[in-house]
C-alpha cells in the first residue's frame, strides 16, 4: 500500500492593516483550529505558512497542534516584517531540511526550499501588487523552475491567466485546477481590497505530472483573508 502525505499552504494575513482586521495574536485560536481541522496526529503532514507577522504565534501553533517547525522562519520582507516557514508532523520533521533561496534583491526576495528523502518542496510568497512587480514575479517563477522541486505552493499573487502561472502549467499540474480557491474569503471582502475587485484565485499548489495527487480542498474562514489550501500526495 502506498503511503500518503498531506501538503498544505496558507497565507495567514499579516498585521499591516490592523485595526481594519484583528492581529494574528487575536486570530490565533481561529488559525489553530483551522490547522487542526485538516491535520490528524500520526499522519504525514507538511504545511507552508507565509505572511507571519508575529513569531510568537508559531510557538502557540506548534504547542496546540503537535506539529514541529522545520528549520527556522525566514524573514523575506522587511517593511512590514514578514516571515515564512514549514511545519510538519514530528516524524517527517526529523528527516526534513530547509534552505532559503534568494530570488532577487527586492521585496519578497526569497523562496523556502524543503527537502525530504522522497520529495522536494518550495514555498513561495510572490510580490503582492497584483498587476505590478511583474519582473519580480517572473524571477520567483524562474527560481522555482530552475530549482525543480517536486511540489511548490504558496500565495503566487498571480491569477491562473498570468504569465507566471502559465509558465508553471507547462511543467507542473495544479492540484486545484478544477476547483480553484477564491481570494479573498467573503468575510474579508472590502476590508483589504476594493469592493470592485472581483474574486480571484492566487493561492495554489503545483506538482510534477508523475506525482499522484488527490483530495484537493480549501477552506474559507475568519482566520485569514486567504483560503487554506491542501491536497494529498502519494509517496
Amino acid at each position: 500500500m502506498s503511503a500518503h502525505i498531506r501538503i498544505a499552504s496558507w497565507n495567514i494575513l499579516n498585521d499591516w492593516a490592523v485595526p481594519k482586521h484583528a492581529t494574528q495574536t487575536d486570530r490565533s485560536d481561529l488559525i489553530i483550529n483551522e490547522i487542526k481541522s485538516i491535520y490528524t496526529v500520526g499522519d504525514k503532514f507538511i504545511m507552508f505558512l507565509c505572511e507571519v507577522s508575529n513569531l510568537e504565534i508559531i510557538d502557540t501553533i506548534l504547542k496546540e497542534t503537535g506539529l514541529v517547525a522545520v528549520g527556522k522562519p525566514i524573514n523575506y520582507r522587511s517593511n512590514p516584517k514578514e516571515f515564512s516557514m514549514f511545519l510538519a508532523d514530528p516524524i517527517t520533521a526529523k528527516v526534513a531540511t530547509t534552505e532559503a533561496i534568494e530570488v532577487i534583491k527586492e521585496p519578497r526576495n526569497k523562496v523556502l526550499y524543503l527537502k525530504l528523502p522522497e520529495l522536494s518542496l518550495i514555498g513561495c510568497h510572490s510580490p503582492w501588487r497584483l498587476i505590478r512587480h511583474t519582473r519580480s514575479k517572473n524571477k520567483h517563477m524562474s527560481t522555482i523552475l530552475a530549482t525543480n522541486p517536486d511540489i511548490f505552493m504558496g500565495d503566487l499573487n498571480a491569477t491562473p491567466i498570468f504569465i507566471t502561472r502559465l509558465r508553471a502549467s507547462r511543467h507542473y499540474k495544479e492540484t486545484h485546477a478544477k476547483n480553484r480557491p477564491p481570494f479573498p474569503s467573503k468575510e474579508y471582502r472590502g476590508k483589504n481590497i476594493p469592493l470592485w475587485l472581483p474574486t480571484i484565485s492566487i493561492d495554489a499548489i503545483y506538482h510534477k505530472p508523475e506525482i499522484q495527487s488527490s483530495n484537493a480542498q480549501y477552506s474559507l474562514n475568519y482566520g485569514s483573508d486567504h483560503p487554506l489550501i491542501w491536497a494529498d500526495f502519494e509517496l
